[in-house]
């Protein structure tokens, strides 16, 4: 059985892993997905490409898995056209080792596409508390910072920003 799954991976990644490496990146998946990471369709929603990006590289890096096999646990969690885009970009670059660094530019490049970066940017630029409830004004500020970081080169730029989108009568605290 174990060599079956070896081959399986193998062949999905193009790759030739030894044993415990298909062990270990079995146990990363599942962890990730007690983590609550999602599979990933390949929807063209910008906003939910990045939540999803965010929550595996952050699973990713709280789990320490090791930088060689980190693509290849994320890329368990893609199905339907994510998949299929996946086995493209892997088809295009075979001869390389993929890194996160790669995938991420490659995500980014596929689901993040320009237009809608620049409407989620000037969405942040205009972004106030309004009739928000400072929880849902702070996890909106969060949600478009990605698409803003050029504004937020520091934490005290992030702190300045979400406070000048406050209410005036929150600003005291």
């Amino acid at each position: 059985m174990r060599a079956v799954v070896a081959g399986m991976v193998a062949e999905a990644f193009n790759i030739a892993p030894r044993l415990g490496e298909v062990v270990t990146i079995v146990q990363w998946v599942k962890g990730m997905r007690e983590m609550s990471c999602m599979t990933n369709r390949g929807e063209k929603d910008a906003e939910v490409a990045g939540y999803w990006l965010r929550k595996v590289e952050r699973a990713i890096n709280q789990m320490q898995v090791l930088e060689e096999l980190q693509v290849d646990c994320v890329t368990q969690l893609l199905i339907e056209s994510a998949h299929s885009w996946w086995e493209t970009i892997r088809e295009r670059r075979s001869g390389e080792v993929l890194r996160w660094k790669d995938f991420r530019e490659e995500f980014e490049e596929r689901y993040y596409y320009w237009e809608h970066s620049r409407e989620k940017e000037q969405e942040f630029l205009d972004l106030r508390q309004g009739d928000l409830t400072v929880m849902e004004y702070e996890r909106r500020f969060q949600d478009l910072a990605a698409f803003a970081s050029t504004y937020l080169p520091t934490e005290r730029h992030r702190v300045e920003r979400f406070r000048d989108g406050l209410r005036q009568e929150m600003r005291r605290y």
